[in-house]
């Protein structure tokens, strides 16, 4: 019933490489005889705001873009978004668990997961480490840090950082796995115990990310992801910890994987990985 209907969609896919995935998205829709009626939004926070103001005002789009499950708790509780659970029958075969259950309250399906990343990365141009004298290291500790002074002293932006609140929270969350592990993670996050915020893991976790601050620039307050990213691509940074997603943006610029650039699962990480998925609710 859907596919015959106008479906405006609230998103935030803007940078070139995300243009071209709702491409995709739209024209698969369009095809099944829907009318996908785009509306884009830079900045996640900005989009997600944009669609809550359309609800609470009585006009909301047919779907809108979201993160997890978390982000519209809310809208849940309201009675403000569609159960699609006839739509998930079968997903519990085919999807991982914790990212089925990232579109899941109370048993029931509001949103329909769109892709799964990986957040956990290092990317790097090669030519920038090349030319700085670095080595790509094996490992975070005196490792990691050698290649960064190095590349500070040859007058390049070791690690470029977007500097808004989620990319600094997940450099920190990638630091404190490589700390403390999964037991630390689960102990801060899920169980909330007095144990792991007395854990000495715990602080050394934040003093080694303290230490980053004398590697990032002075321009990466409020930078968009995707201005830090071209950082790395026109080689005047060297590092960048960001998603899977950052791939696409090197692709998009011409750049080849093993030779203009490269990646590794962030130092001491390289068995785990923290994810998070795109997602779509649909509104009533």
């Amino acid at each position: 019933a859907m596919a015959q209907e106008n479906a405006e969609v609230i998103h935030w896919w803007t940078s070139e490489g995300e243009s071209k995935a709702v491409r995709t998205l739209a024209e698969s829709f369009n095809a099944a005889g829907g009318n996908w009626i785009d509306n884009a939004i830079a900045g996640a926070s900005a989009a997600r705001q944009a669609a809550v103001t359309r609800i609470i005002a009585g006009d909301p789009p047919a779907a809108s873009q979201f993160n997890t499950g978390k982000e519209y708790e809310d809208l849940v509780a309201q009675g403000l978004l569609v159960d699609i659970g006839d739509v998930a029958a079968g997903w519990d075969e085919t999807m991982p668990a914790s990212l089925l259950a990232s579109s899941q309250h109370d048993g029931k399906v509001y949103a329909m997961p769109m892709n799964i990343h990986g957040r956990n990365w290092i990317w790097y141009n090669t030519a920038t480490l090349s030319e700085a004298g670095a080595t790509p290291p094996t490992g975070w500790g005196e490792d990691m840090f050698a290649a960064l002074d190095k590349l500070k002293a040859a007058g390049k932006v070791p690690l470029a950082l977007s500097g808004t609140p989620s990319y600094t929270l997940s450099l920190f969350e990638s630091v404190l796995l490589d700390t403390g592990g999964p037991e630390l993670w689960y102990g801060l996050y899920r169980d909330k115990t007095d144990a792991a915020f007395d854990d000495p893991k715990l602080r050394k976790s934040l003093e080694t990310f303290g230490r980053l601050r004398d590697y990032v620039d002075e321009g990466s307050s409020g930078r968009a992801w995707n201005a830090t990213i071209a950082m790395v691509i026109n080689g005047d940074a060297a590092f960048q910890m960001m998603g899977d997603w950052a791939k696409g943006e090197f692709l998009n610029a011409g750049k080849k994987p093993d030779e203009d650039f490269l990646c590794f699962r962030f130092p001491g990480t390289q068995d785990q990985v923290t994810f998070n998925a795109d997602q779509f609710a649909m509104f009533a």
